[in-house]
């Protein structure tokens, strides 16, 4: 449900994301395994003409070590979210957790407080994606023309020189930028 799928994004709740990756298998009339889960998810994204090419989906939640995602079929669906010849994915930026202000993204998580981030507060709206070595950010930002520009950014096997917080603070700064914040 719309809900639902509202509050996974938000909170990014794990075991959420796995009851609708396999509510969308029964959807599709596919067995809600897994496997069938999988099948359903990219044959439904290539019949939308997202390049799956490279996509690896093992579960729902993104937790798998062995999920693969590309940032240029991420871009490609928030893209289609915005298409007219889409109206039932226009929701979908409403429910992304908003740059300081909500979710994963609220400032009581850290994020958006700090120069450069704080002016870009309210005008980026994403899904992150954290795990122990991976640090994964994509939605929209809002330009200083007023328009929402898509973006996907993803870090995998992180340095360890670097700590997390240094990392995902970096992956803040890039949608960042499109607001013209910095």
């Amino acid at each position: 449900s719309g809900a639902a799928l509202a509050w996974m994004l938000k909170v990014s709740d794990n075991d959420v994301a796995e009851m609708l990756f396999r509510n969308n298998a029964l959807a599709r009339k596919a067995t809600p395994t897994w496997a069938g889960a999988r099948a359903a998810a990219q044959a439904h994204l290539a019949s939308l003409g997202i390049d799956v090419r490279g996509w690896q989906l093992v579960d729902g939640s993104g937790v798998s070590r062995k999920d693969r995602l590309t940032t240029r079929g991420l871009i490609q669906l928030l893209r289609l979210a915005q298409s007219p010849a889409h109206p039932e994915l226009a929701p979908l930026r409403a429910m992304l957790p908003v740059g300081g202000k909500s979710g994963t993204l609220a400032a009581s998580n850290g994020r958006y407080t700090t120069t450069p981030t704080r002016c870009a507060r309210g005008k980026v709206f994403a899904k992150t994606g954290t795990l122990h070595d991976v640090v994964g950010l994509a939605g929209y930002a809002r330009g200083i023309d007023g328009r929402l520009r898509a973006f996907a950014v993803m870090v995998n096997s992180r340095n360890t020189r670097y700590s997390k917080l240094t990392v995902r603070r970096a992956v803040d700064r890039i949608p960042t930028t499109l607001t013209g914040c910095w």
